[in-house]
């Protein structure tokens, strides 16, 4: 503090701009803590720009503390207020929510550094009684940092630990009805050293949830000393209570290795026992670390850990499968944000993928700014030999974008997450538009000045500050300071920095803050609230007003019931489709900093007044569908079903139904659960891009049990065979993984529909075992079905094998390469003609084959109706039939290389059907083929061995050929191409500047009629 600032101080204490209380003037410190002169003019700002945001905002919070009846006061050490050093006791302590006693209402618990902890029961109207006593939870040993909540004994009620500084941390079993019995040493969990966040996960998928333990590194002496008690603490807790002394240079921690200590793994064995496996594991992580959140960062389905460091780099742990973990840090995060301090686990874009939302503190400590640079990052001035992470940081917050595929994009300042002092940060559709909102907790307090808390709320593309324009800020009567201690600066006080140019007994004060937060519907109304743990004030009680505003709220609360998986269902993926529209979260009981609740997930529907369906992933991998449609504005308790009913519980219409598939889960496995319940006829994949995990026949199979289902891309859906992170480079068919992108089994009719995909990625011969039975099980049932050499080669985007007549329609088969035949579709119906595969407006386009059929290949005694299709740039004929030869087969290399193939015994019905650009647009070797008002132009594409075999169409046994345009060389053996009928010599269409046939400017899909 400068000496112009204590003569302000001095003049102020004689003037009426800070009241008096008795005789003692009041010093705030800083001044500006009082009344900040920027306040008034930044709420304005924000109140003049509301009605041009694109999101809804016309409603409030109100802090309605005093009417709620809670009494708790958090309150901290010495070293942290009268005798402050910069340690870690400024960063708090948390708060978390469950319904201990079962009554359907969720109850607060506190915990603060100095006296006891303190549970408040919900009493349903707004009100809270304090049940701390009663439930026997207060902990008063020095000195309290953290609560979860999680039922650890899978008996059905919320179980509680509690952390503290040097003591022993505290596990209590809660006994169904709000009574807890501390069950500590027998537990294994009491650990004693600078312990601080409390992550229950269950990493092993055993069904009981583990315990992750951040530790701290070591911040304090062995000096115990007595909390002062003066006229400032008169309303809190009497008593006698004790803390350790901080560390002078508490700051830099961790450039000493003695004063480094991992952070702790326990594995849950039942029966309320826990074992340290931190050692076995391999999870040795010795940041200093608050607080931390399990993601599923490479969508296997097993749960990792981001671990925050609030003084230096962030590590990644990637879940091996096995009991252990892999430090994946810099692969995956290659920069991450230095002083981090807050996480939060959501999918703050709705692409459904789960993205990562961190608050960084102790960057923002380097430089001490004004409020309008609040929005930038640090402007660092500590130097590298401090910093000690090798130019790998972000100096701010940081929020990692998903892309779906394990990777993720750094877009804090794209979408506006920045803020200053941030602590503990909560997500929560707020608003109820069906994206979620931030509220984090900011401020430094004592000795600096006052810092807003902050709401940020989603448009869907950026994250809009809001406190001002909701009443958030100001507080409550304009509060932004509160007296923190007393000094006698005439007596013992007298070298305190606050006594300079002070006499007598002068009462110092500090800025407000709040260090965590809850986000949950306090008084059952519809919509979301808000409770924060301050720093040595009260909390505050945010009441909303939406649901007051908003009448016809459209809203749905979930709350899971483990069976299978551990009772409280953390872990598990959650999605609800409402409106066109689906909205992911994974129940992980995080909501704010230091604090993991038991509480149920909301989800806001916007303007739907149903869900459609509701999708439960459980966390031992079970999928559970509940059937709409679903009332909006009520809450719904879903229960894990055992395998052999895996539908919800809930009532469900007599209508049809649609599984959603998100990217990064399993369509095979969505398949396989509409193919059980006869309710769903539809799943609809999401954009996004799909890969096989592993080699296999096909990525997607189709056989009997699946027939009469539709599997429909809903944007852009692109389905590959690569793989390149797990093909081998050595391998013919890399990046490939899998023979076919799609296949279609024996039992398939017409009424089975793939529809609006891109197929892609084939590259030739990968596997003749891996999963051939699985795809195939009726192969052997029939003579004809014996599984030859085509079953497993041909077909690279799709294969369609047996008695199998699918409707394929408005997808995009493209770059695909097959050995022999058929690089992007290969039918093998061998001989079974009572029915045809349909292609309706589809793309076929740049797809290679060694021998035949680039483009579609219609083996012997196939059929396969086409209708307002497009070929476009497929080349067969690429090689020696190097499978025909082996089988001492013939092969003619100057026929049986076009786009489209028809064998011998085969049959192909083509409408409406543009080919150009390609090696052949037709061969054909069929008697009873037709081709209908379609164009062939300019089939002479190089790329094929036979410099003969140029040709629109090449039709053998005298198929029908009838309004079709045919500009080019034809091998017409039986004159089936009649020029009476049919178009020989209209104009040419149009090329563009390089001379490529521009087919898509003139196709609709495929057809469009040539005219004069």
């Amino acid at each position: 503090m400068t000496t112009t600032h204590r003569i302000l101080l001095t003049l102020c204490a004689a003037c009426a701009a800070v009241p008096l209380r008795g005789e003692n003037p009041q010093i705030p410190v800083p001044p500006e803590i009082i009344d900040p002169p920027w306040m008034a003019s930044r709420r304005q700002t924000q109140l003049n720009g509301a009605d041009s945001i694109g999101v809804l905002h016309r409603f409030s919070f109100t802090d309605r503390l005093i009417d709620s009846g809670i009494g708790f006061v958090h309150r901290v050490v010495d070293d942290a207020g009268r005798t402050y050093k910069p340690a870690h006791y400024d960063h708090g302590n948390g708060i978390a929510v469950a319904d201990v006693d079962a009554d359907g209402r969720l109850d607060l618990y506190f915990t603060t550094q100095v006296g006891s902890n303190q549970l408040w029961r919900n009493l349903g109207d707004g009100t809270f009684a304090d049940i701390t006593a009663a439930a026997g939870v207060a902990v008063t040993t020095p000195v309290g940092v953290t609560a979860s909540f999680a039922d650890v004994d899978n008996d059905g009620d919320a179980d509680l630990y509690v952390t503290n500084v040097r003591s022993a941390n505290v596990l209590f079993v809660n006994d169904g009805k709000g009574h807890f019995q501390d069950v500590t040493e027998t537990s294994g969990l009491g650990y004693d050293g600078h312990s601080s966040g409390a992550v229950f996960f269950d990493y092993d998928r055993d069904g009981r949830l583990d315990l992750f333990l951040c530790v701290v590194g070591v911040y304090t002496t062995d000096e115990l000393r007595t909390v002062a008690n003066d006229a400032t603490t008169t309303g809190y807790e009497a008593g006698e209570f004790l803390f350790y002394s901080a560390v002078k240079g508490a700051f830099g921690g961790h450039l000493q290795p003695e004063r480094l200590r991992h952070s702790r793994l326990y594995r849950n064995l039942g029966d309320l026992r826990f074992e340290d496996v931190t050692e076995a594991s391999g999870l040795l992580d010795d940041g200093f670390s608050g607080d931390a959140a399990p993601v599923d960062v490479n969508g296997d389905g097993w749960l990792d850990l981001y671990v925050l460091n609030m003084q230096g780099r962030d590590h990644y742990w990637e879940n091996d499968r096995k009991g252990g973990f892999i430090d994946r840090s810099r692969e995956v995060f290659p920069k991450t944000s230095w002083g981090a301090m807050g996480i939060q686990v959501l999918d703050v874009d709705n692409d459904g993928h789960q993205d990562i939302y961190i608050t960084d503190m102790h960057s923002d400590m380097s430089t001490d700014i004004g409020p309008e640079l609040e929005k930038f990052k640090s402007e660092i001035t500590w130097k590298e030999p401090f910093l000690a992470t090798g130019g790998q940081s972000i100096f701010g917050n940081s929020l990692f974008r998903s892309r779906g595929d394990g990777g993720f994009d750094e877009v804090s300042d794209e979408v506006g997450a920045e803020n200053y002092w941030p602590w503990g940060v909560s997500a929560g559709d707020l608003n109820a538009d069906g994206w979620e909102d931030l509220f984090v907790t900011s401020s430094m307090n004592y000795p600096f000045r006052y810092g807003v808390n902050t709401v940020l709320l989603n448009d869907g593309g950026h994250l809009v500050d809001s406190e001002f324009t909701l009443g958030v800020e100001p507080r409550r009567d304009g509060e932004t300071a509160v007296p923190w201690f007393e000094l006698d600066c005439s007596g013992d006080d007298y070298q305190h920095d606050d006594c300079e140019f002070q006499h007598g007994h002068v009462e110092v004060w500090g800025a407000l803050g709040s260090r965590s937060s809850v986000i949950f519907d306090l008084d059952d109304d519809g919509d979301l609230d808000v409770v924060t743990n301050d720093f040595n004030s009260a909390p505050m009680v945010l009441l909303s007003d939406l649901s007051q505003k908003q009448p016809d709220l459209n809203y749905l609360q979930i709350r899971l019931t483990g069976t299978v998986s551990n009772r409280d269902g953390l872990g598990a993926r959650v999605e609800v489709y409402a409106g066109g529209r689906s909205y992911a979260q994974i129940h992980d009981g995080q909501s704010g900093y230091l604090s993991q609740s038991s509480m149920p997930l909301y989800f806001g529907l916007g303007d739907a007044t149903q869900a459609d369906s509701v999708r439960v992933t459980w966390p031992l991998g079970a999928v559970q569908l509940i059937r709409g449609p679903i009332p909006g504005g009520r809450s719904i308790d879903i229960r894990e079903q055992g395998p052999e009913s895996p539908q919800g519980s809930l009532p469900s219409s007599d209508e049809s139904q649609a599984l959603h598939v998100m990217p990064g889960e399993d369509i095979q496995m969505a398949l396989e659960q509409a193919a059980d319940d006869a309710a769903i006829d539809r799943i609809i994949v999401h954009a996004g891009i799909y890969r096989p995990a592993r080699p296999a026949q096909a990525l997607i199979h189709f056989n009997a049990r699946h027939d009469g289902l539709t599997l429909e891309a809903e944007g852009d859906v692109i389905l590959t065979a690569a793989n390149p992170d797990v093909a081998d480079p050595r391998a013919k068919s890399f990046p490939a993984i899998v023979n076919h992108v799609v296949y279609f089994g024996d039992g398939i009719t017409r009424q089975t529909t793939l529809r609006g995909f891109q197929i892609t990625g084939a590259n030739s011969f990968v596997t003749l075992s891996e999963g051939a039975g699985d795809i195939e099980p009726r192969a052997t049932s029939h003579p004809a079905l014996a599984k030859g050499r085509f079953f497993y080669s041909d077909g690279g985007g799709i294969k369609i094998f047996g008695r199998s007549y699918p409707t394929i329609e408005a997808v995009e088969v493209f770059d695909n390469y097959a050995s022999p035949c058929g690089g992007g579709v290969s039918v093998e119906h061998r001989g079974f003609t009572d029915g045809a595969v349909l292609f309706r407006n589809s793309i076929f386009r740049d797809n290679r084959t060694q021998v035949t059929g680039a483009a579609i290949d219609l083996l012997g005694g196939s059929s396969a109706e086409i209708d307002n299709c497009l070929f476009v740039g497929n080349i067969a004929n690429t090689g020696i039939d190097v499978v025909g030869m082996k089988s001492g087969a013939e092969h003619n290399p100057e026929h049986g290389s076009g786009a489209l193939t028809v064998f011998p015994g085969s049959i192909a019905l083509v409408r409406h059907s543009t080919f150009t650009g390609n090696w052949n647009g037709v061969d054909d070797h069929g008697s009873a083929s037709r081709y209908v008002d379609s164009i062939f132009w300019h089939n002479t594409a190089e790329g094929g061995t036979s410099p003969l075999g140029r040709y629109e169409m090449d039709l053998f046994e005298g198929s029908g050929v009838t309004g079709c345009f045919v500009s080019g060389a034809t091998a017409d053996l039986r004159g089936s191409i009649d020029a009476d009928v049919n178009r020989l010599d209209a104009p040419d269409p149009e090329f563009d500047d390089a001379y490529r046939p521009l087919a898509l400017s003139y196709s609709g899909v495929g057809y469009r009629p040539v005219s004069n």
